[in-house]
């Protein structure tokens, strides 16, 4: 048996898969296709499931069809091998989650697929829309020898993709920024001071506040400093963090205006005051603006290495104006600029011109312990007032237009219509507040929206436990576009589809 999973929209081109696989009677190998996703945003009208269903239903030896379960690990335990056939792919989870189950994978030579899987050693790549490929690639991965290509793979995974693995890249990363050649096995080595420059840090709410927070903890102890921003709760967790913190009152008004050079002022002698009485072997910079310019100063008066984080919204938001001149100078100038997608890095390259050489992939990570199935949340259903029997879409970030939940709002009133009784919760606050709830208003939804504001730590994992659907459908409004967004991965990580 083999097994697709992904939702069942055009992109992953399942259509094309489904009816060469009847149409060759499994390309000679006598295996079953077994597709597993949900209807997708691009098939409103449920019209490619309709012919999915009745493909299966025209071929059951050879094609079957399943709804989504949240908890796709039976399948990939009941299968021989998985198939992607998508033309247009970002990084796809479930070649890794195969992979980690032991599963050879095949899968169309386009985006991210290209990424993940070593053609000839733990599965086979076939040119997108490729029929004779594609035959070749199955037949080649349910031979003896393809299907010990699934132990490779899980090898891979394990050593590629886990926390630890990922942890220690980073690690390896920074001491090779840093001019150490070689990660510090025994931790005996003195740890090197680091300055980081960030207005985003925890207890602030937010996923890149939570990433930073993460990387100064694993980066050293109190020979880390943080100039950051001060926010309400911040003196009870600076207390207990491992890290030296430095709280600055940085709130903006508007770029290039007084209270904004006030910022920056205060930045940059904070910063350079720190660097005057620590010997910091480099000064990181949350952003290319503000932070990234204060470090570039700071480390051309101490001398020490500056590294920019570049997470994607930022490079092409803002224009062409002087913010954007200004940023291009900051990231070109930065000793490296960390980019967090391959988006990312193809755009520094593209449109700031910063040198290939300068880059380097620093990917998010998510904590795969914390962010899981299987956590118990009827609670929270039964708090909003959600039946078993209900559906519960969770969307999880700033109410920001670029978001795009009002969309997702847009999209309950034909839902229902279609006799299907869903909600939606956002988790998160925003200046689009009051639009999204108006939006609901006048849609006759707004007893289907449920404003969650923050919400604790500790429940986070659990309302994306809850849900049956995340949806963040992002849309590029004049440049402004997401870069990474790290909800999609603790969606992932916990088995939810998105």
């Amino acid at each position: 048996m083999v097994l697709f999973v992904g939702v069942l929209d055009p992109r992953k081109n399942i259509r094309w898969l489904a009816e060469q696989w009847v149409a060759h009677d499994a390309f000679g190998t006598g295996a079953l296709l077994l597709a597993v996703g949900p209807q997708g945003r691009d098939d409103p009208d449920g019209r490619l499931r309709t012919h999915l269903a009745a493909l299966a239903q025209a071929h059951p030896r050879h094609f079957m069809l399943h709804d989504f379960h949240a908890d796709v690990a039976p399948y990939y335990r009941c299968v021989d091998a998985l198939v992607l056939p998508s033309y247009k792919e970002g990084l796809p989870n479930v070649v890794l989650e195969a992979m980690a189950a032991g599963l050879p994978c095949v899968a169309a030579c386009a985006s991210g697929s290209r990424e993940l899987i070593d053609d000839g050693v733990t599965g086979y790549l076939y040119p997108p829309d490729d029929e004779a490929g594609l035959a070749q690639a199955v037949r080649g991965v349910l031979t003896p020898a393809g299907m010990a290509m699934g132990a490779k793979g899980r090898q891979v995974a394990q050593s590629r993709n886990s926390i630890g693995a990922v942890a220690d890249r980073y690690e390896a990363l920074y001491a090779r920024l840093l001019g150490r050649p070689q990660p510090r096995p025994d931790r005996t080595e003195a740890p090197l001071p680091l300055l980081m420059i960030t207005e985003l840090f925890l207890p602030t709410k937010g996923g890149t506040a939570v990433m930073f927070e993460d990387d100064c903890r694993r980066l050293g102890g109190p020979e880390v400093h943080i100039v950051t921003a001060a926010v309400p709760g911040d003196a009870d967790f600076d207390a207990d963090h491992p890290n030296t913190i430095h709280r600055l009152n940085l709130q903006r008004y508007g770029w290039l205006r007084p209270e904004s050079l006030a910022l920056y002022a205060r930045l940059f002698g904070r910063s350079l005051r720190l660097a005057f009485t620590n010997r910091f072997a480099a000064a990181l910079a949350g952003r290319a603006l503000p932070e990234g310019l204060v470090a570039w100063v700071v480390g051309r008066l101490r001398g020490c290495r500056v590294v920019i984080y570049a997470h994607g919204e930022e490079l092409t938001g803002w224009g062409r104006g002087h913010k954007f001149r200004t940023m291009c100078f900051a990231l070109r100038h930065a000793d490296v600029v960390l980019a967090n997608s391959d988006f990312t890095r193809d755009t520094l390259v593209s449109l700031i011109g910063v040198g290939p050489d300068r880059i380097a992939m620093a990917y998010p990570v998510v904590d795969a312990e914390r962010f899981r199935p299987g956590l118990p949340c009827d609670d929270l259903r039964a708090g909003i007032g959600i039946m078993p029997a209900q559906k519960l879409i969770l969307s999880v970030g700033r109410l920001q237009r670029r978001k795009s939940f009002d969309q997702v709002v847009r999209a309950l009133p034909g839902l229902v219509a279609r006799g299907i009784d869903v909600h939606h919760a956002i988790v998160g606050i925003g200046e689009d507040w009051d639009y999204v709830e108006r939006v609901a208003t006048e849609l006759g939804v707004r007893d289907r929206l449920h404003l969650l504001g923050h919400v604790a730590p500790d429940d986070l994992p659990r309302w994306y436990n809850a849900c049956d659907l995340f949806a963040m459908p992002n849309r590029d409004i004049e440049g402004d576009t997401e870069g990474f967004g790290i909800v999609y991965l603790e969606a992932n990580a916990c088995a939810k589809p998105a």
